[in-house]
């Protein structure tokens, strides 16, 4: 997105935090941009030394009842504080108002000003809204895809639940996907009740590898239907790929640029069963689809035009660093 708006943007991966000083002394950026909470606070102590010049982003991508499962978020993010050419950026505005309310609880004397050089609203881009992929065959199964990473936060038993409910109603056997191979949080805990749930049903759990990300569009588009019917979100990017490649789906309201039609509530299986009805009408289908397609293409233009209002203050050469 920056580079076609024309900025001179390079992306890399790197090993650990300890790889950053090769990358950024080679490309020489203007500002560095560190993808999620990976890099220590101290490190910047020895960066800063390194590249007097670089103003270093930070950018998470939580909002706080996802960060309050790691152990080291908030000591991390106000460590970086500390440290004078080093900002935090939030990807939601639920999670820019909670820490700038953090940070001025810890240092009542910084300026508004200040603040706002220190917290920035970074939120996600997505940039391709439309991926024309295949459709799947008709077999009488019921392809139901609830992929991301197996987190409690996540909700994955309930939907679970509530896919299966709806595979009945619909006489069909049902297959639900899932990314069995990443838990974090204590997800390991969700995927045996899982296992334990489809062991005793004839429906079937699919466990899926984490794949790369035009692998990942082609599964996505042989579903039926998706869930994300999440506790907590900021954007989700799974959500936006069932969009692109136009499945119908489900998801709770912390998915916030989706249609309300697609909204159900994360506790109550009976709603996430009655939205799966709705979203899979054939008169509705188009409709809500379409509406979601808005939603996102709406979010993309607000995220890009966040970006710019903050780079284009000075035209600048920014390097994203992500760690592997």
């Amino acid at each position: 997105m920056l580079g076609s708006a024309h900025f001179a943007v390079k992306l890399v991966q790197v090993i650990d935090n300890n790889s950053i000083d090769r990358e950024v002394h080679l490309y020489k950026p203007t500002h560095v941009i560190i993808e999620a909470l990976w890099c220590q606070p101290d490190k910047f102590t020895i960066l800063q030394k390194l590249h007097p010049t670089v103003k270093w982003i930070v950018r998470g991508h939580s909002d706080i009842p996802f960060l309050s499962q790691e152990g080291v978020a908030l000591e991390w993010i106000t460590g970086y504080m500390k440290y004078e050419n080093v900002s935090f950026a939030c990807n939601s505005v639920r999670s820019y108002r909670d820490i700038r309310a953090l940070v001025m609880s810890q240092a009542p004397l910084l300026t508004p000003t200040a603040l706002d050089r220190k917290i920035l609203f970074l939120p996600n881009y997505y940039p391709d809204h439309r991926h024309q992929l295949r459709r799947k065959q008709v077999d009488g199964y019921l392809d139901i895809a609830c992929f991301g990473a197996i987190r409690p936060l996540k909700n994955q038993l309930i939907q679970a639940v509530a896919a299966t409910e709806y595979a009945r109603r619909s006489n069909r056997r049902l297959r639900f996907h899932v990314n069995a191979s990443r838990t974090e949080q204590r997800g390991d805990n969700v995927l045996k009740n899982l296992r334990a749930l489809f062991a005793s049903t004839g429906n079937e759990l699919v466990e899926h590898p984490w794949m790369p990300h035009r692998e990942f569009l082609h599964i996505l588009s042989g579903m039926d239907c998706a869930l994300q019917v999440s506790f907590t979100e900021t954007f989700n990017i799974v959500a936006a790929d069932a969009i692109s490649v136009g499945l119908p789906i489900v998801a709770s309201d912390q998915v916030s640029w989706l249609s309300p039609l697609s909204m159900a509530q994360p506790t109550d299986s009976n709603d996430i069963v009655d939205k799966l009805v709705l979203v899979n009408r054939p008169f509705c289908r188009g409709i809500i689809n379409g509406a979601n397609l808005r939603g996102l293409k709406q979010y993309c233009d607000n995220s890009r035009t966040a970006w710019l209002d903050y780079f284009n203050v000075g035209r600048s050469t920014v390097s994203s660093v992500q760690g592997s």
